[in-house]
């Protein structure tokens, strides 16, 4: 597949070339050029480059045969076999990379091959045997006996400077023609005169003498090959008039008579057309004939700039089609594990082995790469190390000491992360990196010391072979532990090289939700936006344990909010159910880790049923798509619980700079403080506030008017008379938004020390209830150790702060103390 994408590129290339040069190059570069084409369809391993123009062409990729079991009570235990393989395109500007994957039966993909085999078989029994045939009736013809032919013949031979050539001359057939490999024979036709025979042996000749019947074997076994594809068969054509061109320039340039070879052109042009396999003839079509004939009348020398300008944009397009792309180093997504990645070369993936260490525990998992010979050159390994002797009880650095700054070749030394037989050449911190990134240059033994011992003691002194090694320690979170260390022999793999895969590392995302201008119908918008948000799924760089080749959306239907939760608290939110399935890219490498969904046949589908999908819009009717909420992954609150949190995370987002930028140390400015209580969920119910500013300690009431949206605020915990509000309570979501909402003024307002929250409402037996929420600075600090005010001290750890909130709402426990970091 690669190679005809690369043939039929470079051959399309060509012909352009040709077009636009016609009268511009000579015969002979208008041959030679095809030697651009052979090349690329014959030798697969040509170099790389940066300006090849297949770096702009898609390349099949990783193709393989996979097994897939069938269902465990399908009754049939017969293993199916797929081939499944990807796609790869980089984007000509960017560099990005893109891959599709496949994945096709391979009873299917095993017919494809027989049929291509096939046709291949057919067209060379066809050839061959034509030609055989065709043989069979030459040889059967006699050889000239006419000594004027004959001394005409040897007399064109010294012209054509081919003297003691061992071509024949047989007389017969319907046009003249050169055959024969070994033994070379020229068929000369009844009723030419001497002198026209003298321009078609002359033409015959040039073919001898050029290896133009080897030409013609190289063609005819491509298009064997390549017989499916119509951009080498229009080749095949334009070569042999090329071909034929070529002859005639060299005949005129010999005998300087272009008219009387023209005339000779034309008579054979009315002899009938005939294509034998290991030959050559000097007509080729009465149409093929004619533009031969005018290109000989037109012809004129190029001038010298135009043929160096020509040689040039030849050069270049050899430049561009006979070298590979550098998607032949396109990297493939490597699993590092912990749900990071490395972009790795696929020649290294090739020949990878993944396993998990009998060592230590703090060994946690490995790769090691190989090359063709079956020796490793580098790998890629999951380390453990603990970092508790390094923090202070509160879990941050000691002493507030940058990350760079601490010792991280003693704590790596110390925990036998770095091999102890190894001498330590270079230590340094990589800066510019995304994460922490630490070299190390290693001349590292082949053997352990106890190996060493060993070997000596059976007799064996030689000194242990070093072989120095680079190895990058990526620590994405210091603080958890969790390392990895990228290595690669020095010899094998240059630093540099290694520092640009390094730069790869990263976390394994799951794409975001989608945009889209909401289009007054929230189903449509919905459709939409999970239509884009699946194929940006299926688009999105993987680990093929976690990649999907495309998405099917069986249902969606509006979800009811029957606990009046997102419907009051974010009244712009949409929800609704959804089936859908997604195909695995990967079927025997792909996680099904988590449930929550079905497995199809041969573990090649993912079925969701009954998602939850959770849609908002803001002011300017922007909708979006946050993601899926699962109520089987919460408990707390209810049901609800993971619908609301998602909003709860897109709002904060959304907000928590805006909010940070509204803090105030004073109570007094009215301004401000109402500019926070507009920022804040439920605010479209705001009906006013009271500053309690006269005497310490401060505090504020702010009120909710919730009568709208009818009796969806309050719940009756016991029977109650109509009249009586005793036992009633407030709706827990609510409940909890206001407990939030309380929590970030006392955070955002310095100098408060107590918030009410009012909201009024319609109780279910349709009375008018006002619900009171109390909150002081007091009660907030005994639920979190540190001072709400703290963390507003960046936008990040605001956030922080904010997610905890809700995780105490959403996990409620009276004995837990909160921890803000």
């Amino acid at each position: 597949m690669n190679m005809t994408i690369a043939g039929t590129v470079t051959a399309a290339a060509i012909l352009l070339i040709k077009v636009i040069l016609k009268d511009k190059l000579t015969p002979k570069w208008h041959t030679a050029i095809w030697l651009i084409l052979a090349v690329r369809l014959l030798v697969p391993g040509l170099p790389e480059s940066d300006v090849s123009v297949f770096n702009a062409m898609p390349r099949v990729a990783h193709v393989e045969t996979v097994h897939h079991a069938p269902e465990r009570d399908s009754g049939d235990f017969r293993r199916e076999q797929f081939v499944q393989g990807s796609i790869t395109l980089r984007t000509p500007v960017t560099g990005t990379v893109q891959n599709s994957d496949f994945t096709v039966n391979k009873q299917f993909s095993d017919w494809m091959i027989f049929g291509w085999a096939a046709g291949m078989t057919a067209m060379v029994v066809l050839l061959t045997g034509a030609a055989a045939v065709f043989g069979r009736r030459v040889r059967k013809l006699p050889f000239c006996s006419d000594p004027v032919l004959l001394a005409l013949f040897e007399e064109c031979k010294r012209e054509a400077g081919m003297e003691g050539s061992r071509v024949r001359l047989r007389m017969g057939g319907n046009t003249p023609m050169l055959l024969g490999i070994r033994k070379p024979v020229i068929l000369i036709p009844e009723g030419y005169s001497y002198e026209e025979l003298r321009h078609i042996l002359l033409h015959e000749l040039c073919h001898h003498k050029h290896k133009d019947l080897w030409i013609n074997v190289l063609c005819c076994f491509l298009l064997s090959v390549y017989w499916f594809n119509p951009v080498l068969w229009l080749c095949f054509f334009v070569i042999r008039r090329d071909l034929e061109i070529l002859c005639d320039y060299r005949v005129v340039e010999i005998t300087g008579e272009r008219k009387a070879y023209a005339s000779v052109l034309l008579r054979t042009a009315l002899k009938k057309n005939q294509f034998i396999f290991a030959t050559t003839s000097m007509q080729n079509g009465e149409k093929e004939v004619a533009k031969r004939i005018r290109f000989l009348a037109h012809f004129k020398k190029p001038k010298l700039w135009v043929s160096a300008a020509a040689v040039v944009i030849i050069l270049a397009v050899a430049a561009l089609c006979l070298t590979n792309g550098t998607l032949s180093r396109t990297v493939v997504i490597h699993d590092a594990g912990e749900g990071y990645f490395l972009k790795i070369p696929e020649s290294w993936e090739k020949n990878a082995v993944q396993d998990r260490h009998d060592g230590p525990e703090s060994f946690l998992g490995y790769t090691v790469f190989y090359d063709e010979e079956g020796n490793p050159f580098g790998g890629v390994e999951m380390l453990g190390v603990d970092m508790t002797s390094y923090m202070n009880p509160s879990g941050l650095r000691q002493e507030g000491i940058p990350y760079g700054e601490i010792d991280y070749e003693k704590v790596l030394l110390n925990q036998g992360i770095v091999p102890n037989h190894s001498e330590i050449i270079e230590y340094r911190v990589i800066e510019g990196m995304p994460f922490l990134t630490i070299l190390f240059n290693l001349d590292h033994d082949s053997e352990t010391a106890a190996q060493e011992a060993e070997r000596n003691d059976s007799g064996d002194m030689t000194p242990s072979r070093k072989i120095n090694q680079t190895h990058i320690f990526l620590w994405p979170e210091p603080a958890v532990g969790r390392v990895f260390d990228l290595w690669a022999d020095s010899e094998k793999v240059p630093e540099a090289e290694l520092l640009e895969i390094a730069k790869t590392f990263q976390k394994e995302q799951f794409p975001r939700g989608s945009e889209a201008d909401f289009s007054g119908d929230w189903e449509k918008t919905a459709e939409l936006l999970l239509k884009d948000y699946f194929q940006n799924y299926v688009d999105a760089e993987m680990t093929r344990a976690l990649d999907i080749s495309g998405y099917t959306v069986q249902s969606l239907e509006s979800y009811e909010d029957r606990e009046g939760a997102w419907s009051v608290i974010y009244p712009g939110a949409a929800v609704f159910r959804v089936d859908y399935t997604l195909d695995v890219a990967y079927p025997d490498q792909h996680s099904f880790a988590g449930g929550g969904f079905e497995i199809g046949e041969g573990n090649r589908t993912k079925i969701f049923k009954g998602e939850l999908a959770v849609f908002s819009k803001d002011e300017g009717d922007r909708a979006v798509f946050l993601g899926f909420a699962r109520p089987q992954d919460m408990a707390g609150l209810g049901e609800a619980a993971p619908i609301v949190s998602k909003l709860n995370h897109a709002w904060l987002e959304e907000k928590a700079a805006a909010l940070i930028d509204a803090k105030t140390p004073y109570i007094g400015d009215n301004v401000k403080v109402g500019k926070l209580i507009g920022l804040l969920p439920l605010a479209e119910y705001f009906s006013g506030m009271e500053l309690h500013t006269k005497k310490e300690p401060y505090g504020m009431t702010v009120k909710y008017d919730l009568t709208k949206i009818g009796n969806m605020i309050l719940e009756n915990g016991e029977e109650r008379a109509l009249g009586d509000s005793r036992g009633w309570n407030v709706n827990p979501y609510i409940k909890s938004q206001l407990f939030q909402n309380a929590a970030m003024l006392l955070s955002l307002v310095d100098n408060v020390e107590r918030v009410a929250l009012s909201a009024h409402g319609i109780s279910e037996t349709g009375y008018p209830y006002t619900y009171i929420y109390n909150l002081d600075r007091a009660a907030l600090n005994e639920k979190f150790v540190k001072d709400a005010r703290l963390s507003t001290e960046s936008v990040e750890s605001y956030c922080r702060f904010l997610q905890t909130l809700e995780e105490s709402q959403l996990y409620p426990a009276e004995d837990v103390v909160y921890r803000i970091n």
